[in-house]
């Protein structure tokens, strides 16, 4: 996140942070308080929102994206030893167009996706 800042000309250090917490879990708890305000993923709190919890405002134009890595069974490293569903999502996963229009797309919509 903080690299994200910066390169679009913020310095967290600018930001009045008053605290990091370590897990997903304490954070969406001190929001829920009213002791303040992140950026997380909105898929972590989908439910809360949906249940009007939280409010989640989207970042326009200004895309953050994290790596992510694709782990595996160490013992199933080639592709002759992976199940099909595994070589199914893992081709999902590279397809960056198929990807990004799922992920954009309201829950209930994923079954008009083809």
């Amino acid at each position: 996140m903080e690299m994200a800042l910066k390169e679009r000309g913020l310095e967290p250090e600018q930001l009045n942070i008053s605290m990091e917490l370590g897990s997903t879990q304490a954070i969406k708890e001190v929001v829920a308080a009213g002791l303040g305000i992140t950026i997380i993923s909105s898929l972590t709190v989908r439910r809360e929102c949906d249940q009007k919890i939280f409010k989640s405002l989207k970042i326009q134009d200004a895309p953050v994206y994290r790596p992510l890595s694709i782990l595996t069974n160490a013992h199933q490293n080639s592709q002759a030893t992976q199940s099909k569903d595994e070589r199914l999502l893992i081709d999902l996963l590279h397809d960056h167009r198929l990807l990004s229009e799922i992920l954009s797309k309201d829950y209930n919509e994923l079954d008009s996706i083809e």
